[in-house]
C-alpha cells in the first residue's frame, strides 16, 4: 500500500514537470543566476569565517618581528664603517638623529594603519592618500629595499660561511661563488612558509640569536680596545679628498640601513590578526617600545666601543677587524648565530616580498599580458580560494625571486656598498619619508597641531636630501670596487 502511494505521487511529480517543461529555459537561467549568487555567498560566507575563527597573535610576536626587521648582524657589521668618515662627534649627531627618527615615524605608521583595511604599505598609502600612489611612489622603493636586503643577505651569510670554510682546515675548499649560492639555496628554504604570520617562530629564533650576537660583537669590539697599534682617530689615511667625501656621504645610507624596518611594520602588524583596530595599534604600539629598547642600545654600545677600538680604521665588515683578538670558540658562536641572524631576517623580508611580488602580478597582469584574475583572488591575494591548488606557481615565484638576487650577490658581494645603497634608495624613502607623508594627509594628522605637520614635512624633506647624497657615495664606491674585481671568482 505505501509502495502504492509513493507511486502515485511519483506520477504526480512527473505529470507537473511535464506540464511545466514550456518555461524551463527561463526557470533554469534563474536557478543558474541563483546558483551562482549562493556559489559566490558561500565564497564570502567561508573567507568572513575565516577571519573570524583567527586567532589574534601575542604583542610578543610582533615584537619579535621588529626586532629582526631593524636589528640585524648585518647593520651591525657595517655600523662601525660609518664612524670612520663622520668621526666621534658627526656620528653620534647622525645616529642620535637617525634612532629617534625612525622611532618616531613608525610610530606614526602605526597610529594611521587600520588593520581591517591596510594589510601591507602599499595599502596604507592607497588607503590614506589615495588609489596608485603606492604604485608610484612605495612600490618603486619597497621594492629596491627587499631587493637589496636579499643580496646583502646572500653576500653576508655567504662571507660568514666562507670564513667557517677556511678556519676548518686553513684553507679555503670551495669558491666564493659557491658559498653565495649556497647561502642563497639555504635562505630560500628557510623563506618557503606560507606568510608573516606563520613564521613568528623562524623570527623568534632569530631574535635570541640577535641578542646573543650582539653580546658576541660588543665582547669582541671591547678586548680589542687598545691592542690596534695603527688605529687613527682622524680622517681615513690614504683617501683622497673625493674617496673621502663619498665616504661621508655613503655613512648615511648604511645608518639609514640600520633603521630601515619600516618596510614590514604594516605586514607585522596586520599578522596580530586584531579585528579592532585601536586594539591593534595598541598591541603594536608595545611591540615597538620593546623592540627599541633592544635595538638602540645594542647598536649604540657597538659603535662606542668599536670606534674605540678601530677608529677611522674600522672596515665595513668589523669582524675581520676584531677576529685576531678573540679566541677561536668565541669566532665559531659569532659565525653561527650571525647565520641564524641573517637567515631570520633574509626570510622576513622575503615573506613581504613574496606578497609585494604577487600583488604586482594581480595589478599589472590585466594590464600587460592579459591575465585573468578572479574577484576573490583580487580581494584575497593571488591563487586565493581554488587557485590555492596551484602550489607550483607559488614556489615558482619564490625560486626566481630568490635565484636573482643570489646571482646579483654572486656577480657583486660588495656588502658595505649594497648596504649603503639600499639604505639610500629604500629604507630613507619607506622609514625617514612616507611615514610623515602618510601621517600628514591621513585623518589624525590633519587634525594634529600645525607646529607637528610641520616638524613632519622637515624631517621629510631633510632626509630625502640626505638618502640622496648617501646614493652618490654608495653608488661611486660600487663603481670603484667592480672596476678591480673579478666577477664570479
Amino acid at each position: 500500500m505505501v509502495r502504492e502511494d509513493n507511486s502515485v505521487e511519483e506520477s504526480r511529480l512527473n505529470e507537473g514537470t511535464t506540464a511545466q517543461q514550456p518555461s524551463t529555459c527561463g526557470d533554469h537561467n534563474e536557478i543558474t543566476a541563483v546558483s551562482d549568487e549562493n556559489k559566490k555567498s558561500a565564497v564570502e560566507d567561508e573567507a568572513q569565517a575565516s577571519d573570524n575563527n583567527r586567532t589574534p597573535r601575542p604583542w610578543l610576536h610582533a615584537a619579535y618581528h621588529s626586532v629582526i626587521s631593524v636589528l640585524g648582524v648585518g647593520a651591525m657589521l657595517a655600523l662601525p664603517y660609518s664612524y670612520a668618515y663622520l668621526g666621534w662627534a658627526g656620528g653620534m649627531i647622525l645616529f642620535v638623529a637617525c634612532t629617534f627618527t625612525s622611532f618616531y615615524s613608525g610610530q606614526l605608521l602605526i597610529e594611521c594603519q587600520d588593520v581591517t583595511k591596510h594589510k601591507t604599505y602599499s595599502a596604507l598609502g592607497d588607503g590614506i592618500i589615495g588609489d596608485g600612489w603606492s604604485m608610484r611612489w612605495v612600490r618603486p622603493f619597497q621594492g629596491i629595499v627587499f631587493i637589496t636586503v636579499l643580496i646583502a643577505t646572500v653576500i653576508a651569510a655567504g662571507q660568514f660561511m666562507i670564513r667557517i670554510d677556511i678556519e676548518l682546515d686553513g684553507n679555503q675548499n670551495i669558491s666564493n661563488s659557491s658559498w653565495y649560492a649556497v647561502a642563497g639555496f639555504m635562505l630560500l628554504i628557510i623563506s618557503l612558509a606560507p606568510n608573516v604570520d606563520k613564521s613568528w617562530t623562524v623570527s623568534f629564533l632569530g631574535t635570541i640569536a640577535t641578542v646573543v650576537a650582539v653580546f658576541m660583537f660588543l665582547a669582541g669590539c671591547g678586548v680589542s680596545i687598545g691592542q690596534v697599534e695603527d688605529a687613527t682617530y682622524g680622517r681615513p689615511v690614504g683617501d683622497t679628498r673625493t674617496e673621502f667625501s663619498m665616504g661621508v656621504m655613503e655613512s648615511f645610507g648604511i645608518l639609514a640601513f640600520a633603521y630601515g624596518g619600516h618596510s614590514v611594520i604594516p605586514d607585522v602588524h596586520a599578522s596580530l590578526n586584531h579585528k579592532d583596530s585601536e586594539e591593534s595599534k595598541k598591541e603594536m604600539m608595545k611591540a615597538w617600545w620593546c623592540s627599541y629598547y633592544i635595538i638602540a642600545p645594542s647598536y649604540l654600545l657597538l659603535l662606542c666601543l668599536s670606534y674605540a677600538a678601530f677608529g677611522s680604521t674600522a672596515s665595513a665588515f668589523v669582524v675581520d677587524d676584531f677576529a685576531q683578538y678573540v679566541s677561536q670558540n668565541v669566532l665559531w658562536a659569532i659565525y653561527a648565530f650571525s647565520l641564524v641572524n641573517f637567515f631570520a631576517q633574509g626570510a622576513l623580508y622575503n615573506q613581504a616580498a613574496f606578497t609585494y611580488i604577487e600583488d604586482l602580478i594581480i595589478i599589472l597582469g590585466p594590464k600587460c599580458c592579459g591575465c585573468t584574475i578572479s574577484e576573490e583572488e583580487y580581494n584575497d591575494g593571488l591563487f586565493a580560494g581554488e587557485g590555492r591548488k596551484h602550489w607550483h606557481k607559488k614556489l615558482a615565484i619564490r625560486v626566481l625571486y630568490v635565484g636573482v638576487g643570489t646571482f646579483i650577490g654572486v656577480a657583486l658581494p660588495f656588502f658595505g656598498d649594497l648596504a649603503a645603497l639600499s639604505g639610500a634608495l629604500g629604507f630613507t624613502p619607506c622609514t625617514f619619508v612616507y611615514p610623515f607623508w602618510i601621517y600628514n594627509i591621513s585623518p589624525i594628522g590633519q587634525k594634529a597641531p600645525s607646529w607637528k605637520r610641520a616638524l613632519n614635512w622637515l624631517l621629510a624633506l631633510s632626509f630625502t636630501g640626505l638618502g640622496a647624497c648617501a646614493a652618490v657615495g654608495a653608488l661611486y664606491n660600487i663603481v670603484q670596487n667592480s672596476s678591480t674585481y673579478q666577477f664570479f671568482s
